[in-house]
């Protein structure tokens, strides 16, 4: 376990404020009556520091890829110009205010963006996938790799040619991941329909130096990178626009029965955060962007060539999400054998899991609890508040969230204990098939678990994502302003009964705890964890014992499976 790991564990997540038994403060909940000398308020710890991620200048992007097509070029030949140089005055993508390195290229090279034809938990879910229909292997292998390889997947596409995993093996343009001149050549046309979702965005046809890339700037000088790299410079405002993430990040997928091998023809949502961020408040105020791409305090300088003028304001390209799991196996793969062959310097993985693990503590969800003992039962009604914009988790449904709530007695045992997990990162006590969501928590065997439960056109639980047809569970916490009767079949909420508690932006579970025999003060402990590859997902992999999930299999082995904290909390009940 790492030391920021542990420096995040020993810290409490939340602000917590106790005004008698039961209230809370919830809007709609009345308060219990008033116990007399059980009536109290405690303030307890407050949201822990970020913690620094720094790129040192000098960042090494000679490995980055060279690698050129009639519409894209590599990371390593925008790195070129768009890195942190002092040689230059004033030095290049630095924050003009406080000094903080901003190279784009560096920043990026260590992100799950840069390393997504890379990450071996989808090469193994994209080779069992293959492996469990063959003969459909190469629609499966191309619809994966429109995403996750997208310049080299688009080339082909164009040249009417398939783009398979064998292909990719073979592509340094396919290997460079979702890069530069993808993002930045996307066409505003069709963007945030149904025609651009799934990977069905737009790239220009101009050819040589006529290719124009878009960016967020008015005023720019074009020649620098005509003379450069053959690409025109030109105002795009759809490049801050949360419908340019939209294009991958709104995706379906076409069912299998899993009895015929056949196509159904009935539309999976494995991905809906765009949705989800829509049917959101936040799609008023906020985007996509201005989360995952910060915005540096000052201007910056953003090439080493041409004019000297700065720039604002300049969006950090740190796409910093919560798979800090993913990221430390990269890392931990690059300092060993390098069986990904990961070109990303040490300094840019430690970076972005330093901001992985920084937007899951301080951007992600608050939890707070109004505890009350009355004779032997202690009541914790305990609220999760979804801070981002989608829901949570949201993307790839093989994440999961979930509350472990522990009671102990004055003299340090315990009474009560849900949601602990074992090495293996599986939760204690969960139910074979799948843990139904609950309102109310009383026995130690139920733990409330935010997640996607997928099944197949017979209704069946499956872990393969091509046989997925819906949901039997989706009770994701919903972002602020969606409501839970969402009837949009992508983003609806799916298996929460009458559960009144579940609304927009939040989510209230109460545990009911016998205390008969015990003496207090009780010590009352709750953690939000987080999980981006569950082990079920993981053991669904073993009969197709592919290359690609013999790799993941031996890093996941020796991976920390310990889940990340996103909140935390502890308290003292007399």
């Amino acid at each position: 376990m790492t030391y920021l790991r542990a420096a995040f564990f020993s810290l409490a997540a939340n602000c917590l404020l106790l005004t008698g038994c039961g209230g809370g403060g919830d809007a709609g909940t009345a308060a219990a009556p008033s116990v007399g000398p059980t009536e109290y308020c405690v303030l307890g710890a407050s949201v822990p520091p970020a913690v620094t991620a720094v790129l040192p200048p000098g960042f090494t992007e000679a490995s980055l890829s060279a690698a050129t097509s009639t519409r894209f070029a590599g990371s390593g030949l925008c790195a070129s110009c768009h890195r942190a140089d002092t040689t230059v005055s004033p030095p290049s993508n630095f924050d003009a205010l406080t000094g903080e390195q901003v190279d784009p290229v560096a920043d990026w090279s260590g992100s799950m963006m840069a390393n997504a034809a890379r990450d071996p938990y989808f090469l193994a879910v994209v080779s069992a996938e293959s492996a469990a229909n063959p003969v459909h292997a190469g629609a499966i292998e191309g619809k994966c790799l429109t995403c996750h390889a997208p310049m080299a997947s688009y080339e082909a596409k164009v040249a009417g040619m398939p783009f398979t995993l064998a292909d990719l093996h073979a592509s340094d343009l396919g290997k460079d991941g979702v890069s530069c001149t993808l993002c930045h050549r996307i066409e505003p046309d069709t963007l945030g329909t149904e025609a651009s979702y799934s990977g069905n965005f737009l790239i220009g046809n101009e050819t040589g130096s006529a290719r124009k890339i878009y960016g967020p700037y008015t005023t720019v000088a074009p020649n620098p990178m005509i003379n450069q790299v053959a690409f025109t410079p030109v105002h795009g405002a759809h490049i801050r626009e949360s419908k340019l993430c939209a294009s991958c990040h709104t995706l379906t997928t076409e069912a299998i029965d899993p009895a015929t091998q056949a196509f159904t023809g009935q539309l999976f949502p494995e991905q809906m955060p765009y949705k989800e961020w829509l049917a959101s408040s936040f799609s008023t105020t906020r985007s996509c962007q201005s989360c995952h791409m910060p915005v540096a305090d000052g201007p910056v300088r953003l090439s080493n060539q041409g004019p000297n003028r700065t720039q604002s304001p300049f969006s950090k390209h740190h796409f910093s999400g919560g798979n800090s799991f993913m990221l430390t196996m990269l890392k931990q793969d690059r300092e060993g054998t390098n069986s990904l062959g990961l070109v990303a310097d040490l300094s840019a993985l430690d970076a972005s899991i330093v901001r992985s693990r920084n937007n899951l503590t301080q951007n992600t969800a608050h939890l707070s609890a109004n505890p009350c003992r009355v004779d032997t039962l202690l009541t914790v009604p305990v609220t999760i508040t979804n801070l981002t914009g989608h829901k949570f988790p949201t993307s790839y449904p093989s994440r999961r969230s979930w509350l472990h709530v522990k009671v102990e007695d004055g003299t340090g045992n315990l009474v009560f204990e849900s949601g602990n997990f074992d090495s293996s990162g599986e939760i204690v006590g969960l139910d074979v098939g799948y843990e139904p969501h609950y309102d109310t928590i009383n026995q130690s065997g139920q733990v409330q678990v935010y997640e996607t439960v997928m099944k197949d056109v017979h209704a069946q639980l499956t872990y393969r994502l091509m046989y997925a047809a819906d949901y039997l569970k989706d009770n994701r916490l919903l972002p602020a302003g969606m409501s839970p009767g969402e009837t949009d079949r992508d983003i609806r909420v799916v298996g929460i009964g009458t559960d009144a508690n579940f609304i927009g932006g939040s989510d209230k579970v109460t545990y009911s705890v016998n205390t008969t025999g015990r003496t207090g003060p009780f010590t009352v402990s709750v953690e939000l964890l987080y999980q981006s590859v569950p082990p079920r997902h993981v053991t669904a992999l073993d009969p197709y014992p592919t290359s690609q999930i013999t790799r993941f299999k031996d890093m996941y082995a020796a991976a920390d499976k310990a889940p990340e904290r996103v909140a935390s909390l502890t308290l003292s009940v007399p």
